[in-house]
């Protein structure tokens, strides 16, 4: 029998008396990913995923009906308020009122920039040079998307005083977006059912500036920081919950600890409670507290554990110095019945397992005994495959932990680069960058057979918030922007189908008329008073050329379409893209 050595348990009202688990040892086969060799507990919540009703009528090839789910015309809308009133009130020559497609152009223009991975100083985008970009010139002034992002909020100013806003701020200091932060918590869970396993991790969103609640870890690639305590689905990497760390301005009851409070605020909602979920955290959080909260939800709990938690036993990690005298393998199991309150207890685990360093792991399923493979190095500096023995708890640990970090790994992939003097508009980009990676695994979810790349979501997400101020802007000048696509580019292409398209001739100058010696005549010359190229639908070489598009399309009526080139370019969704015909003049 091993008995803890501290009597005094902060949590419980009997102390743990460890004994060995018999049937840790009992040798199991453990199956492909999800088979552990043993039952896991009865999952009793809802069938896990997006709400069908939700997206039975979209169309799978528009992201932006998907990603309208998350950043909702009232949050939009509300949005769009408090930037037009804070601009008013605090951001010099903001004259002119934000409308609804301008502030959606802003937004795909933020996006965008996370996907080019723009660094270095803004203004070079809206350069016409090789370092600018043509599609942010097209979309928005530099001046204009300037005033918009220090405008950008989401609190009202204009509802209140300069006092109470600073008290506002004072007693929160996320106080800016925190209704932001409530009202896409509330999205989040309305628009999927989680799964069994779930799992809590930190975000990083990256930030020198001053801020009382910008937190340094040197161990971090983002050393400086606003820290994000998550709740996500493990299998899919859907932030089911969140909220920002606000430091000593916190309202975290006294006794619970900083690193089991996330659990405790982050699965007060009752779609967590008795449903069997499967809780998995990392050793920065577990402790039997964290367990407790988890037992009295009606939640088990996977997690590693640090030795110098209270209450854990023992630990396979040696003291400095000391040669570890275990082979690579060995496991020991130990289980005690743990009381939460005089109603409420059950039986607990700790394992203890010697891999390539020790590894220490609390939980509330019992373990069996696996196999594990992995590569070792020889005596002749070679490697092979070598099979050790592993607690089944590890694998099942392993495949439960890491949503939080899939996520985030999706968010940094295309974080967009918006250096400013406020820490708002940063926040507010993260919070943007979330609810797109949320949309895209929902959109995954509800259409698995779409095959759609996280860079091609967020490209088709651009095109569909910038499309109505494209629309406009093509409306009121004529044309976008000169292009050399080829016929297959020009099928994908949706500019093509927006505004209002001229049929032009370009003439030439009279320096340039004469091409030649007449082949019928040789007395004479050969003239061209119009500039000719070949059709891009039909290649006929012709004078006529859409004035939007730049690109040559005839106007002969052909039978065997019942319409000209022109309409067909302009009307048809896809068109045939066996053509490589460009849009250039004719040699």
């Amino acid at each position: 029998m091993l008995q803890d050595g501290d009597s005094d348990m902060e949590w419980g009202e009997e102390t743990l008396n460890w004994e060995e688990d018999d049937g840790a040892h009992e040798e199991v086969p453990e199956g492909p990913k999800g088979e552990f060799g043993h039952p896991l507990p009865p999952f009793v919540g809802p069938q896990p995923g997006p709400h069908y009703g939700d997206y039975k009528d979209m169309e799978p090839k528009k992201p932006g009906q998907v990603f309208a789910l998350f950043w909702r015309r009232e949050i939009f809308e509300k949005m769009r308020k408090a930037t037009n009133n804070f601009g008013r009130l605090y951001v010099k020559r903001f004259t002119k009122e934000i409308t609804f497609e301008e502030f959606e152009a802003f937004l795909g223009i933020v996006i965008h920039l996370g996907l080019i991975k723009h660094e270095g100083d803004r203004w070079r985008l809206w350069q016409k040079t090789w370092k600018g970009n043509e599609f942010v010139r097209t979309v928005m002034g530099y001046k204009r998307f300037e005033m918009i992002l220090r405008a950008w909020h989401y609190a009202d100013y204009e509802k209140y005083t300069a006092d109470e806003i600073k008290e506002n701020k004072k007693k929160d200091p996320f106080w800016p977006v925190a209704e932001l932060e409530k009202d896409l918590n509330t999205v989040y869970q309305e628009n999927m059912k989680p799964d069994q396993f779930l799992d809590i991790d930190e975000q990083c969103i990256p930030w020198k500036g001053r801020h009382k609640c910008r937190c340094y870890n040197k161990s971090k690639p983002i050393k400086r920081h606003f820290k994000v305590f998550s709740l996500n689905d493990s299998r899919s990497g859907y932030q089911m919950a969140f909220y920002l760390y606000r430091g000593i301005a916190e309202d975290r009851p006294a006794h619970i600890s900083a690193t089991s409070f996330p659990a405790e605020r982050l699965l007060q909602d009752p779609m967590y409670h008795q449903k069997n979920h499967i809780m998995c955290a990392d050793n920065w959080f577990a402790s039997f507290q964290f367990l407790s909260i988890c037992m009295r939800f009606g939640m088990h709990f996977v997690g590693t554990v640090q030795q110098k938690r209270k209450g854990i036993p023992f630990s396979f990690k040696t003291a400095h110095g000391q040669r570890q005298h275990r082979e690579r393998g060995d496991f020991t199991s130990v289980k005690s019945t743990y009381y939460v309150s005089e109603e409420l207890s059950d039986d607990v685990y700790y394992t203890a397992w010697l891999d390539r360093k020790p590894v220490g792991l609390l939980h509330t399923i019992p373990t069996k005994m696996g196999i594990c493979t992995r590569m070792v190095k020889t005596k002749n500096d070679g490697w092979q495959r070598q099979q050790y023995t592993r607690p089944t708890i590890v694998k099942v640990y392993n495949w439960g932990m890491g949503g939080t970090d899939s996520g985030d790994q999706r968010m940094e992939a295309y974080r967009p680069e918006l250096k400013t003097i406020s820490w708002v508009p940063r926040v507010l980009s993260h919070f943007l960058n979330a609810a797109i990676v949320n949309s895209f695994i929902y959109y995954n979810l509800a259409f698995p057979g779409a095959q759609m790349t996280h860079y091609e979501f967020r490209e088709g997400l651009v095109d569909c918030l910038v499309n109505d101020i494209l629309a406009d802007k093509v409306e009121e000048t004529g044309k976008l922007t000169a292009r050399s696509l080829n016929k297959k580019q020009w099928s994908k292409e949706k500019s093509r189908r927006i505004g209002k398209h001229w049929t032009i001739q370009d003439k030439k100058p009279d320096d340039q008329r004469v091409e030649g010696q007449n082949t019928s005549d040789p007395g004479k010359e050969r003239t061209r008073n119009w500039f000719r190229g070949h059709c891009m639908m039909c290649g006929r070489i012709i004078p006529t050329k859409c004035q939007q598009c730049k690109v040559y399309l005839c106007t002969d009526l052909r039978e065997e379409t019942d319409s000209t080139c022109m309409i067909s370019f302009h009307q048809l969704e896809n068109f045939d893209s066996t053509n490589s015909t460009r849009a250039e003049d004719e040699n």
